[in-house]
């Protein structure tokens, strides 16, 4: 199936249609300047005349465009587009507008460089044109220069920042880089600025289908449909959502009515045919149909679009052609992004032995994902069977094959495994006929727990402990809720009460260890995960929890061992490939550190501090670069996330990027003003462009914060000591605060400050003083630094202050 994430741009913003001068559904059109549209009978904005439209209606004079009706004689072919717009930008070539509106026709056409360099040109005429940068960032986004297309959204905001429009394109920015929160964010403002807009709507529930909240992305598609009923791209949207669910009769039902309304929608051919391609029902699949609909996927994108072309090929292989199908796959692999060559190659090949496209999907999909098991589920490890008492009732799916899912520890049938909706139907259908059953209420509680839903979730396991007050279990899912959201002591209480019940009860001593180490009771923490293990020495989650109480207690090789030992139990769980990086990290072994944070990166982890911590690794290491990108994905995960805007911030001041410095440390500073070291880390950045009068200002507020900051101290000191700009310096005062700053500073960072305090000395002409400081200083210093400070000694000496020199932009 092709990659959703990746194409949602073209679909949305590029509708690729015929181009026949005669208007008819479907088609890809544009809009005349000044034109004005109806809806009801009422008049409506037309709205961006720098987009494509698609025909959802035609009658004898006017077409409809979303759900506003247009004459004829307003919109245009792109072929009618293209003449036009050649034509205004010969009449008027100091009209910004002109060539933005040819750019985007240009684009429609696939000619993408042209385009570019019609967008420049548009702003080159007038810089504060904001629908130039619109206009740039699509085309850029079609190019994957996603960082640059996100950049001409910013522009395009700051210039506009109540454009509806500006916030729904940078939205599309960000799915492109999968931050799903900040695009389902800048979504809500592009709809509450334009409520009336359905294109926003439909962009949130793409969006929201690619963060997994299905129902509210069908929620968002019902609202569409409610108002416009021959909106192709909601049924589109609303049909995928369903078929990520499982209601594959409705996913259908509403792919067909998508192609009803638009014949020339390529992917809702593709969806039904990858349906019929690969659904796991027999009685679904269809060979047949789903070369026909793939074809004609094929045949509207002209056989360019290397998604369609392996649908084409996965349609053949379950018709049973697979001469056919490993053709068309190579084909796919020729046209395919160099990152997925290797992947296409290996699908000609499955395809050449003979085998269908769900032979090779399986599962996989559920890997690293949670589960829920039905009742009298059973598990399986090395062909014994493992009492369905000891299996809980929410896992993880680590591994598959055709007929079960490697869950926790044991293969379990698939039939017996349930998604998180289906858990929900389970359980309610259980509550429903049995409204006493605690065991129902428990795991609805779980389910509603994996969906963050906290309140629901101890609202339904305090209803389950009600009523059956033995049930041991019940408590520790409700220890596990109390743990999650930071209510420790309960967490403990219940923890307690499951061990009075059932003694030999490992999981709550792990559940209850958690919640010691929360409380920064670390010798309480150790004891009940050793317990645990005692009971339980093949239980990974208590490895882990021992592994993370050798950390507390600074065993940094001790925990290293216990989270290799719990590796060995459970080789898929990320957590454990996390703290283990942090371990060596502790231990100063960047290399494993970073390897570690990899493995749990590429096994699905989208925890921003995973990607910040292998930001600092690599930095330690000395790669900037790679840091810097490390940091950059953690902040498009956690937008608020100031520990990785400080981090980069700090590494593009090492890469001598001061103006991106600044920004990040002003994003910290905004974020949480109370960060001495950000002020301190700004004002060397004020200092290194000139900016004097700024990073006094800093320094002084980082002493403000942090009296006791020595450094602080240090740093003015040193800049009013050493100034090349004669305004700033000041001898007497640096003195002061040099001898501050030497009084609080530790004696790691001695030296530099008897040197800043040597330097104040002769500032103020007080060389007798100023030589003292810097022989001690030379004495100090390490080998390779001692050249440097006897240099400025030999200034003294001359009866010469030290200066820094003015470097050159």
């Amino acid at each position: 199936m092709r990659n959703y994430a990746a194409t949602l741009f073209v679909i949305l913003f590029f509708p690729l249609a015929s181009i026949a001068s005669d208007l008819c559904l479907g088609q890809a059109v544009f809009i005349k300047a000044g034109a004005c549209g109806a809806i009801n009978g009422v008049a409506a904005k037309a709205g961006s005349i720098h987009s494509t439209y698609t025909i959802s209606d035609v009658n004898e004079d006017s077409v409809r465009l979303e759900r506003k009706w247009f004459r004829k004689t307003d919109v245009m072919s792109i072929d009618e587009a293209s003449n036009f717009y050649n034509a205004q930008v010969s009449e008027k070539p100091l009209d910004p507008q002109g060539w933005v509106c040819r750019a985007a026709v240009l684009s429609e056409k696939k000619n993408n460089d042209d385009a570019l360099k019609d967008c420049i040109h548009a702003i080159e005429l007038d810089p504060k044109f904001a629908a130039a940068y619109l206009t740039r960032s699509v085309i850029l986004l079609m190019q994957d220069a996603v960082d640059e297309a996100l950049d001409d959204c910013n522009t395009a905001l700051k210039l506009d920042p109540h454009n509806p429009e500006a916030f729904l394109c940078r939205s599309a920015v960000w799915f492109a880089k999968d931050a799903y929160e900040n695009a389902i964010k800048d979504c809500d403002e592009g709809i509450r600025l334009s409520p009336d807009d359905d294109f926003g709507l439909i962009l949130r529930a793409e969006y929201r289908i690619g963060n997994v909240e299905l129902n509210a992305a069908i929620a968002d598609c019902d609202e569409v449909i409610k108002r416009d009923a021959k909106c192709s791209s909601a049924f589109l949207r609303r049909g995928y959502a369903q078929q990520l669910q499982g209601n594959i009769t409705d996913a259908v039902e509403d792919y067909q009515q998508s192609i009803r309304l638009n014949p020339l929608n390529d992917s809702a051919y593709q969806f039904l045919a990858w349906v019929y391609a690969t659904h796991p029902d027999q009685l679904v699949r269809n060979g047949t149909l789903a070369v026909e609909f793939a074809k004609k996927a094929c045949e509207i994108q002209e056989y360019q679009d290397w998604n369609c072309i392996r649908t084409l090929a996965a349609a053949y292989a379950e018709s049973g052609d697979y001469s056919n199908a490993v053709s068309w796959q190579n084909k796919a692999t020729e046209l395919a992004p160099a990152d997925s060559k290797q992947v296409e190659r290996e699908w000609a090949e499955h395809y050449g032995s003979h085998k269908s496209c769900r032979e090779l999907i399986g599962t996989d999909s559920l890997i690293g994902k949670h589960v829920f098991l039905k009742d009298g589920a059973k598990g399986t490890v090395d062909d014994e069977t493992v009492d369905p008492a000891l299996i809980p009732f929410r896992l993880i799916v680590s591994d598959f094959d055709d007929t079960a899912l490697w869950v926790g520890l044991a293969w379990v049938k698939k039939r017996d495994v349930m998604s998180a909706e289906e858990a929900l139907q389970f359980c309610d259908e259980q509550i429903r006929r049995n409204p006493t059953n605690a065991s129902a209420w428990r795991k609805r509680g779980c389910v509603h727990f994996e969906n963050n839903e906290h309140a629901k979730a101890i609202e339904h396991c305090t209803q389950a402990i009600k009523l059956d007050p033995k049930d041991a279990i019940a408590y520790v899912e409700r220890a596990t809720i109390w743990n999650a959201t930071k209510q420790t002591d309960k967490a403990i209480d219940d923890c307690t009460e499951a061990i009075k019940l059932q003694k030999d009860f490992a999981r709550a001593y792990v559940c209850r260890a958690r919640a010691w180490r929360d409380k920064k009771e670390i010798e309480k923490g150790w004891l009940d995960s050793n317990e645990a293990i005692r009971l339980d020495p093949d239980d990974a989650a208590a490895l882990l929890a021992r592994g993370l109480s050798w950390i507390d207690k600074g065993e940094y090789d001790r925990a290293i061992d216990d989270f290799g030992d719990a590796l060995e139990l459970d080789p898929s769980n990320r957590d454990i490939y996390i703290n283990r990086a942090y371990a060596f990290s502790c231990r100063q072994e960047s290399a494993n550190a970073i390897s570690d944070y990899t493995v749990a990166i590429r096994s699905g982890s989208r925890d921003a501090a995973v990607y910040n911590n292998r930001g600092r690794e690599w930095q330690s290491a000395g790669e900037l670069e790679k840091a810097i990108k490390d940091y950059t994905d953690a902040i498009l995960i956690d937008a608020e996330y100031e520990l990785a805007y400080a981090n980069r911030g700090i590494a593009w001041y090492t890469a001598g990027k001061l103006e991106k410095a600044i920004d990040d440390f002003n994003q910290v500073i905004t974020i949480g003003p109370n960060y001495p070291f950000m002020y301190q880390w700004r004002g060397h950045a004020f200092r290194a462009t000139g900016d004097f009068e700024n990073a006094i200002k800093d320094f002084n507020e980082t002493i403000k914060i942090d009296p006791k900051n020595g450094l602080a101290y240090q740093s003015v000191a040193w800049l009013k000591a050493t100034c090349f700009d004669p305004h700033y310096r000041d001898g007497k005062q640096a003195i002061d605060l040099a001898t501050k700053g030497l009084a609080l500073t530790d004696d790691k960072n001695r030296s530099s400050g008897l040197d800043t305090l040597a330097a104040a000395y002769a500032e103020a002409g007080e060389f007798e003083a100023a030589i003292k400081e810097a022989q001690k200083v030379v004495d100090l210093a390490p080998a390779d630094k001692k050249a440097e400070y006897q240099k400025r000694l030999e200034l003294y000496r001359l009866n010469q202050p030290y200066h820094e020199v003015k470097q050159a932009k």
